[in-house]
């Protein structure tokens, strides 16, 4: 599987990320974003 991103709003270590890491595993890269609109911006 390719390296996924993925945007959450929230900070590192914030339980959207422990999901998102859970759901597309251990090679994920994350963009955490500040509010939902940043999330919108990035994808």
């Amino acid at each position: 599987m390719a390296q996924a991103t993925v945007a959450f709003q929230g900070e590192i270590g914030a339980y959207s990320e422990e999901a998102a890491a859970r759901l597309f595993g251990p090679k994920l890269r994350v963009k955490p974003c500040r509010d939902l609109a940043d999330v919108f911006k990035a994808v």
